[in-house]
């Protein structure tokens, strides 16, 4: 008996089973389209297979396996089919059903790889979600008359499953592909909002001053004074925003060189009076850099928006086993009871902190100023996710 004409349907489903489980533990496209060449192994034996694509009405090759040759390799990745001119990709996405090819014809070779001249018979279906075509499988074998029909229904009916596989991938690269364009936009509008606005500050301040210097020179010096903070601001925001499209970068830098730019960054933006200072000489882990920045970012931008303080603190202490930072200003205040958290970022401050196993404490009052606080010692710290 042939293995064609015996099918272990209780092996089928497991294998089946085991597919979709499979397909769906990623959301990284080529790892699933990986999964996807693997496991069609085990669903109709073949000696080469491709997978396509499409997109705006082709499709292109983005997955092969078998296929040996650098000519061979080279001439799959060029292959842009349009659906509406190629008979078979039409066919498949009209039926929704397989299509086998029990013996090659001979034109099939005309335009191929010398190397593909091996190949005699070959099944393939189309990736269909809702109803329509998102891609294509094609297994090929060396033997003619190697594929039945009871071959292309296995192979449309994992297909069922590897649209879904296909689909959350897609729609995770969408996903992360729309927060970059968001956090793209979002640094396009502070680079406007606050490194424009600087230079364009410290611009007036250098047109004034050769007038001034005719009728009041005394004034001079304070003037060149502000426009040497304004400009030292506009750097420390570049600096920032830099980094920030950059992330690892922050581990390339010293903890209290990232917060002397927030420092200067908004002293620059801003007539508040900020000082920094650091106290202790031991090296403060990396891991705890990104929770030490963005929150002294974040409670800095709070104070620059909403607190009208005229000075503002940072403190930095770096201990063996205890690190602290804290973020004072002589502002306005608030009532943390009758105030939304999320406003403030209270809710994003606090889950940086506890993602390194850190203590956040924030203490305010109507009148009195507020003061924010992380604290990280080496008992209760923890590695982040």
């Amino acid at each position: 008996m042939t293995r064609e004409k015996k099918i272990d349907e209780n092996d089928e489903f497991r294998v089946m089973r085991e597919s979709i489980v499979t397909l769906t533990s990623t959301l990284d496209l080529d790892e699933v389209l990986e999964y996807i060449v693997t496991d069609m192994r085990r669903v109709v034996p073949h000696d080469s297979a491709l997978i396509m694509l499409v997109d705006n009405g082709h499709a292109s090759i983005v997955q092969s396996d078998g296929f040996l040759g650098r000519e061979v390799q080279s001439w799959l990745l060029n292959q842009r089919l349009s659906i509406s001119e190629t008979a078979e990709l039409r066919q498949m996405e009209q039926t929704g059903k397989s299509l086998v090819v029990s013996t090659i014809p001979s034109e099939w070779y005309a335009e191929r790889p010398r190397s593909m001249a091996a190949l005699q018979s070959y099944v393939s279906t189309p990736i269909c979600l809702k109803g329509k075509a998102i891609g294509f499988l094609y297994l090929f074998s060396k033997r003619a008359r190697s594929f039945m029909e009871i071959h292309g229904e296995r192979l449309l009916a994992f297909a069922e499953y590897a649209a879904i596989g296909i689909q959350n991938a897609q729609l995770y690269e969408k996903a992360q592909a729309l927060a970059a364009l968001e956090e793209r936009q979002r640094l396009a509008r502070e680079l406007h909002d606050a490194v424009t606005q600087t230079l364009f500050s410290a611009s007036i301040i250098a047109e004034s001053l050769p007038r001034l210097w005719e009728r009041k020179p005394e004034k001079v010096s304070t003037l060149l004074e502000q426009m040497h903070v304004l400009i030292r601001g506009a750097s420390a925001e570049m600096r920032i925003l830099l980094m920030e499209l950059r992330p690892n970068s922050l581990f390339e830098s010293q903890i209290d060189d990232l917060l002397k730019q927030l420092t200067r960054a908004i002293m620059g933006r801003t007539r508040i009076d900020v000082t920094f200072t650091a106290e202790g000489q031991q090296p403060v882990p990396p891991r705890l850099y990104h929770a030490l920045y963005y929150i002294a970012q974040e409670a800095l931008m709070n104070v620059a928006k909403h607190s009208h303080a005229t000075q503002t603190m940072i403190v930095l202490r770096h201990e063996p086993g205890h690190i602290e930072l804290m973020i004072s200003d002589n502002g306005r205040g608030f009532d943390p009871e009758h105030i939304r958290r999320e406003a403030l970022g209270l809710n994003v401050m606090r889950e940086r902190a506890e993602a390194v196993g850190a203590a956040f404490e924030i203490h305010s009052e109507v009148g009195q100023g507020t003061q924010v606080r992380m604290n990280w010692t080496e008992q209760d710290g923890k590695e982040p996710l």
